[in-house]
């Protein structure tokens, strides 16, 4: 049977309740329960009816995973998602750019999943919205969330986000420095130089540290632009929007305009000897990265140790450690050259928090007397990553497994010796209020993160004024 013939079948049997609920995965692919339930209008039973049927005619499938939301408490709703051939029936009921979603990972599925709220809610208010559609402006494009159709013909940019890190801050400046681009070229007129951000967060800690990466990001976009800035940048939580929806021009709701900090606290924070010199070897708009980059570093590390104890923003400070050296969006030349911003923001990191003397130590015990092989060596490299960690309230043993290890010299690795980060179990990487688990992506990123800095305590001693070790 065809699947447009199967459909008439479908909604044969199911009038008045097949097409609304299909018509919940026409924007974004995937919609959850709560979602088909509100815009459908439907009982729980109702919907449940349908999306059995559908499910069992492979119009759609259930995402094999309940995703807690991070503005939510209580048990998540079941999210489904639209098949190809679930995506080949809404083209046929008027709904061209349906597509299936083999989406995966668990932040891009909750960000497509905001997606849908907003463009769901739109259209229950009878207002014309545009999402995932490009914007073609100077050779290239711009490709907003939504784009809000104004009754007065104006557009409105509404952007879905989630929580952000400095780790990330590259790509938030790349993605701020297109919309600058954009609003500057005046290729449409009829856009309001405004971004509205709906940050899928509560009003809490990780809500101000987001908005404070925004504020960096957008900081470094204004400098590069010589101090003009060409748009707007508003922000308010998701789940607020969506219980009082505010499409209008001026703003009803209690928006926060993020603004790039005050000069006396933007990125004048005191510079530490040598960080001029490392700036002086990049290219303007890297320069300013780092130095947001230094900013956030120096807020969050305070010298001297006191009573350790793990935290889950150790991970965080490792990630932006790594991250001012190892972020895919620097130049490709950047990326294969020395990582000196990752080493001077470790060697940084190594004297506020006084490690340097245990680590030398440890790594000079014994040097002279012992006779290294590759078993002596790992031993070592063991022992020096248990210091390391242990100053931090962290065990290698544990839901945090860190191993020293020898590749095959057959193999490709070009670390004959590795430290292995393995995170058992992700939730040791969620703050307090946290409600959503890190993805398998976020989770490798961060054994990536803490593996090079445990690597470099060896690899680069020298640069990190822990004397040259002899059996390296």
């Amino acid at each position: 049977m065809k699947v447009t013939d199967l459909w008439k079948v479908i909604e044969e049997s199911l009038p008045e309740t097949a097409r609304p609920v299909l018509d919940c995965f026409a924007a974004t692919g995937l919609a959850d329960l709560s979602q088909i339930m509100n815009h459908a209008n439907l009982t729980r039973d109702k919907v449940n009816r349908v999306l059995e049927r559908l499910t069992s005619k492979e119009l759609i499938k259930i995402h094999p995973r309940q995703l807690k939301r991070p503005d939510r408490l209580g048990k998540p709703p079941a999210i489904y998602q639209l098949t190809e051939e679930g995506a080949h029936v809404l083209k046929s009921l008027g709904h061209p750019r349906a597509y299936a979603s083999g989406l995966n990972d668990d932040t891009t599925v909750l960000h497509r999943l905001a997606m849908t709220a907003l463009h769901l809610a739109a259209s229950k208010a009878g207002i014309e919205i545009r999402t995932d559609r490009p914007l073609p402006y100077n050779d290239t494009e711009l490709r907003p969330d939504h784009q809000i159709m104004l009754p007065d013909g104006k557009v409105l940019f509404f952007e879905i986000e989630q929580k952000a890190s400095t780790a990330i801050l590259r790509r938030i400046v790349e993605s701020l420095q297109h919309k600058q681009d954009f609003f500057a070229s005046r290729a449409h007129p009829n856009t309001l130089p405004e971004v509205r951000m709906l940050l899928h967060l509560k009003r809490n800690k990780e809500w101000e540290k987001t908005l404070k990466v925004w504020e960096r990001a957008l900081d470094v976009v204004k400098e590069n632009a010589k101090g003009k800035l060409h748009f707007h940048l508003y922000a308010i939580p998701l789940h607020e929007f969506l219980e009082k929806p505010d499409w209008e021009t001026e703003r009803e709701l209690f928006w926060k305009e993020v603004l790039p900090p005050q000069p006396q606290t933007a990125l004048a924070v005191a510079e530490p000897k040598g960080l001029s010199t490392l700036m002086q070897r990049t290219a303007r708009e890297d320069r300013l990265v780092l130095r947001a980059l230094w900013q956030d570093f120096a807020e969050r590390i305070q010298p001297g140790m006191g009573l350790p104890k793990a935290d889950p923003e150790f991970f965080q400070i490792m990630q932006l450690i790594y991250s001012a050296s190892h972020d895919e969006k620097q130049p490709l030349i950047d990326q294969a050259g020395t990582p000196h911003a990752s080493l001077y923001l470790l060697r940084r990191y190594l004297e506020m928090k006084q490690l340097h003397k245990r680590l030398y130590t440890e790594l000079h015990r014994g040097e002279r007397d012992t006779r290294w092989n590759i078993t002596t060596i790992l031993h070592r490299m063991q022992g020096v990553a248990n210091v390391f960690l242990t100053a931090h309230g962290w065990r290698a043993y544990g839901l945090l497994l860190v191993q020293a290890s020898a590749n095959d010299m057959k193999t490709r690795q070009t670390r004959v010796f590795d430290m292995v980060v393995h995170i058992r179990n992700p939730q040791i990487l969620m703050n307090r209020d946290d409600l959503v688990v890190p993805s398998t992506k976020e989770v490798h990123e961060t054994e990536e993160a803490v593996s090079w800095v445990l690597f470099a305590l060896f690899a680069y001693s020298e640069e990190l004024g822990l004397g040259s070790l002899s059996y390296w």
